[in-house]
């Protein structure tokens, strides 16, 4: 498996609406290595969602994990939904909800696994025409928790504009957390300091936050600043 560290993301892919845990978010960055030659910004050729399969290795996952832990992470990864939105060539706009995997084959005795990936969790990986993200795969594979996974991807698409905003609305829809620390204060503490911990002492992008009121009784927006860390940033050295 070619492994260069700098990968490219769809936009599409990084402002979904999904939940994996920390391992399932290492196996869909393996998966992003093997797609990034089929990678476009012109229509996707749909003869390429036939029977598209990428192989990926158990060892690269496991570390000291023992195998059966990497493919039940697989299994559960081919039931999770994902959503994200798109606009066809009417420019009608549709809410696409789908999973990433659709099938998968592990030879007993190797460490091989065969991944058939969905059409149309292959068009969204697959498609830039929204844009991409650039992001350091070992940086993201080196992090632990699931929440600093996620925003890790998010922190490389906006560090060149110092950060993002958005709704505390769709942040929630983002990161599928409609239902879970609905208390900001809990929010604060399983989610947001713990991945802003891990960013700032492992990886070459981090955030600040603050989460506001806008017209509102209620906290309803929250803001991202952006932060290089030139000397964990391969794009320093250069």
């Amino acid at each position: 498996m070619e492994n260069k560290p700098v990968l490219r993301q769809s936009n599409k892919v990084t402002n979904a609406s999904y939940d994996y845990t920390a391992l399932q978010l290492d196996i869909m960055s393996l998966l992003n290595v093997e797609l990034q030659r089929y990678q476009t910004t012109d229509d996707i050729q749909q003869n390429l969602f036939k029977e598209f399969r990428v192989t990926i290795n158990i060892k690269e996952l496991a570390g000291t994990r023992n195998h059966k832990v990497v493919l039940e992470a697989i299994e559960d990864l081919a039931k999770v939904v994902i959503k994200f939105d798109y606009t066809d060539s009417n420019e009608d706009r549709y809410l696409c909800i789908t999973h990433l995997i659709q099938n998968a084959y592990h030879k007993y005795g190797t460490s091989d696994v065969e991944i058939w990936m969905t059409p149309n969790a292959l068009g969204y990986m697959l498609n830039m025409r929204k844009g991409f993200t650039l992001y350091n795969h070992l940086k993201l594979m080196g992090l632990k928790g699931k929440y600093a996974k996620r925003l890790y991807p998010l922190c490389c698409e906006f560090k060149d504009k110092g950060g993002f905003v958005m709704s505390l609305a769709k942040f929630r829809v983002m990161f599928m957390l409609e239902k879970q620390y609905e208390d900001i204060t809990a929010l604060r503490q399983r989610v947001l300091d713990p991945a802003r911990k891990e960013l700032v002492e492992n990886a070459d992008a981090w955030f600040d936050y603050s989460i506001t009121k806008k017209d509102s009784r209620s906290f309803n927006k929250i803001s991202f600043t952006v932060h290089r860390n030139d000397k964990k940033d391969p794009a320093a050295d250069k």
